[in-house]
Order: structure tokens, then sequence, then C-alpha cells
């Protein structure tokens, strides 16, 4: 399915989704349910461009032990936010 702008929406096979754009509010809000959630509980984090294409995916998490989880996942998404601008949303992905 195509809009004007030509952009192509994907969709997903996940029981749970959140989605979030990259202003500061988004940011915050997906740091929040990170932190709320936790990281482990998540199956993947995509980063995703304006054409709603994945630039990168993260789901390095589940190496990590429970508390330990959540702050390096934010800490990836901070690096991966400064390295790529082109960043313009967050996937929170949850089988």
């Amino acid at each position: 399915m195509t809009t004007k702008y030509n952009r192509q929406y994907v969709s997903y096979n996940y029981k749970m989704q959140w989605a979030f754009y990259t202003s500061k509010e988004g940011i915050k809000s997906c740091f929040a349910l990170i932190k709320a959630v936790g990281a482990k509980s998540l199956t993947v984090i995509n980063l995703v461009d304006v054409y709603c294409k994945r630039i990168d995916d993260y789901s390095g998490m589940h190496s990590y032990p429970y508390g330990l989880a959540d702050v390096e996942t934010v800490k990836y998404l901070r690096n991966a936010f400064r390295k790529n601008k082109l960043i313009h949303q967050i996937e929170l992905l949850r089988r």
C-alpha cells in the first residue's frame, strides 16, 4: 500500500508493537517504556527512516542480565541517534 508520498507501509505479525518518532518527547517516551516494560521483554527494536525502511535493528539486549539490559539498550539507541540522523521512527516489537 502506498500513499501520495510514495511511502510503503510494512505489516508485521507481532503480538505488541509501539512506534515513537524521534522528537524529544518521543525519545523520552520510548526510554520510559523500555524502563517500564524491560528491555529483555522486547523481541527486537527497529530503527526506521522516513520511507518506513528499516535502517538498523537491535536485539542485543538479551545478552545482558535484567538490570543491565535496560541501561545498555538506552545507550545503544542514543549512540544510534548520534551516528545516523536519518532515523525517523523507533519501533519496539514484542512477540
